[in-house]
Parts: C-alpha cells; structure tokens; sequence
C-alpha cells in the first residue's frame, strides 16, 4: 500500500465512526480479485491486484484466477523481495536501514498485521494476512519472481538518486521501532515504486513468454501500464 493511501486510511479512520466505509474505500473488504487484461506488443498480459490485507474469500479467489490463468498458459510473474541466502547480515541491516530511510515508514508497520501494527481489529472486520505464495497457486520452481533482490534494489536506487547516507539518527532507532522521526528521502517512496515498476516493465518486454499473468500489488498497475505505453509509442 502506497504511503499516501496509507495516510488517507489513517485519516479517514480517525475522523469517521463507519470504519467499514474507509475498508471498502481501500478496497481490503473486496471479495473478488479483479484481473486487468492488456496487450503489450504481441504479448498477452493479466495483471492481478494484490494487498497485504483482506478477506479470506479474496485470496481463495485470487488462487482460482491464478489456476484458471495457468491452465491458459498464462507464466506467473509475482512479487516479493528477494534476499540473496550469501547476503552479509551488516549489509542487509544497512540496506533495511536505507529502505526505511527511502520510505519513511517504519519496517514495523511491514510485519505481522496480525499483531495491530495498522491500528485495526482484523478479527472483528474477518480480515487476514496475505497468504503465503504457495497458498495462493504460485509455485516458485516455475513461476517468476519479477523483483530484483533487496541489495541489487537499493544499489540501483543510490545509482540513479544519489548515495543514501545513514545518520546517528538512523543507527540509533531500532530497525522494529513503530516510530521513525529521521531525516528521510524527499518522495522517496514515489521514487522507490517508479523504479520497482520500470524493471517489472523491462522483465515484461525482456520476456519471451507470449502470455504473462502480474500478480503484484494493485497499486503498482497504473504505472506500469504508462511505463508500457509509452515504450509501445516509441517504438
């Protein structure tokens, strides 16, 4: 979830009493997944909305998408950092340091939501954790991981914005703190989303499969399909 929709949830829960109307706004209360199908080129795409939270019938209709979309010889791509098993721990703290800094979110509100850390009751509204990928159809032996692992992420990032430059600040707040008040990246987010999405975009026109089902969050689809867009008007 994008930080500007996770203020505007914040706000609207704050300031309204129908808590139900701000989930249906974000689209958490959805029963159905929405699959948006588009051609780049001569490939045939699918792209399937995802979020962190939701109901139980969501996600067991996100797997039957992803079943139905299989059997059309659609290839998985799916989301998900990747951590490099020989990554240093020092470094993998600092580029988990570097991430929050990007963000401005605190790596808290990322685990568990079970645990509160969104400041909602998932039990009274019947909502639950993303399921595993496994849970969800996707089978990792074939299906594609269209991310950069987390390192490859961070360092494309510093080469196009500038070397990320961590403070006392930053070493001093635990990478678990539910608050962070640090200097942070001006629109790093935004920055950040841009990049993930342009090298979604390149592993989609790099592909030689001819029909590609995107299974990423939601708010990564308008970007994408500019991205896409403009590279077809170009070309």
């Amino acid at each position: 979830m994008k930080k500007k929709n996770l203020i505007l949830f914040f706000y609207l829960l704050f300031l309204t009493s129908c808590v139900s109307a701000v989930l249906k706004l974000t689209g958490i209360t959805e029963a159905n997944a929405k699959v948006n199908q588009f051609n780049f080129e001569q490939k045939k795409c699918a792209f399937l909305g995802m979020h962190h939270i939701g109901k139980e019938e969501f996600y067991n209709d996100v797997k039957k998408k992803i079943d139905s979309l299989r059997k059309e010889n659609f290839v998985v791509f799916y989301e998900g950092f990747k951590v490099s098993k020989s990554s240093d721990k020092q470094d993998l703290k600092n580029n988990t340091m570097k991430f929050r800094k990007i963000t401005n979110i605190p790596i808290s509100l990322y685990i568990d939501s079970t645990n509160h850390a969104i400041g909602l009751d998932m039990k009274k509204w019947k909502l639950v954790n993303q399921p595993e990928d496994k849970d969800l159809g996707i089978d990792s032996t074939k299906d594609i991981n269209a991310e950069l692992p987390f390192g490859v992420l961070i360092n494309k990032f510093e080469e196009r914005y500038g070397e990320i430059i961590l403070d006392k600040c930053d070493f001093e707040t635990p990478l678990l703190s539910k608050e962070y008040k640090c200097t942070s990246i001006k629109n790093g987010l935004q920055k950040f989303q841009k990049l993930r999405n342009q090298e979604l975009a390149q592993q989609i026109m790099e592909s030689k499969n001819k029909k590609i089902a995107i299974v990423f969050g939601k708010d990564h689809y308008k970007d994408l399909r500019k991205i896409l867009d403009s590279v077809s008007k170009n070309r």
